[in-house]
């Protein structure tokens, strides 16, 4: 018979493996190999926001799923060149939708940065008080690329998280 403790620490042990969405492999910004011929190189991110923080979207690119994608977390894919459209799924059944899809195009050779950001909208921000960043009223669940020397600098905040696919034809 299993006894409390025990059954306590595997319950523990559980919740903790459903609390983070992927594995975290570094704690700052380590760039990604060079994309195979015919391919992009996207990467996505995530920059620290109070709202949402303990909720993640699962992102997807057309039906792969390739992230989920935390507070703070990026990742990397290899994306053969073409158009995509990137959902936003939520990861858990206590959020909401995460927003409408976006299609966006990548060509080989080419190295594209999607930032996820997550904020509130203008009524949250007010409730919120002092803990609401300006930026937040006008980034509500918003997807987009990224000029590369802002991505380069605002990646350097972000951990790795390792992507369900890391190649999508």
């Amino acid at each position: 018979m299993v006894s409390l403790r025990s059954f306590s620490v595997l319950l523990l042990a559980v919740l903790a493996g459903c609390a983070s969405p992927n594995a975290v492999l570094t704690t700052s910004f380590t760039a990604a190999p060079n994309p195979p011929p015919g391919y992009a190189l996207v990467y996505f991110y995530r920059l620290h926001h109070n709202v949402g923080r303990l909720v993640w979207p699962n992102l997807h690119l057309n039906q792969h799923k390739v992230v989920g994608l935390a507070n703070l977390g990026y990742t990397w894919v290899h994306v053969k060149s073409g158009e995509y459209v990137v959902r936003q799924e939520k990861a858990q059944v206590y959020t909401t939708d995460w927003g409408d899809p976006v299609t966006l195009s990548f060509s080989a050779g080419k190295t594209y940065h999607v930032r996820f950001d997550t904020g509130a909208t203008e009524i949250m921000t007010l409730a919120m008080g002092k803990y609401a960043s300006p930026d937040y009223k006008d980034s509500y669940r918003r997807l987009g690329i990224v000029d590369a020397a802002q991505a380069t600098q605002e990646l350097q905040q972000c951990r790795f998280i390792v992507p369900f696919v890391s190649r999508v034809d």
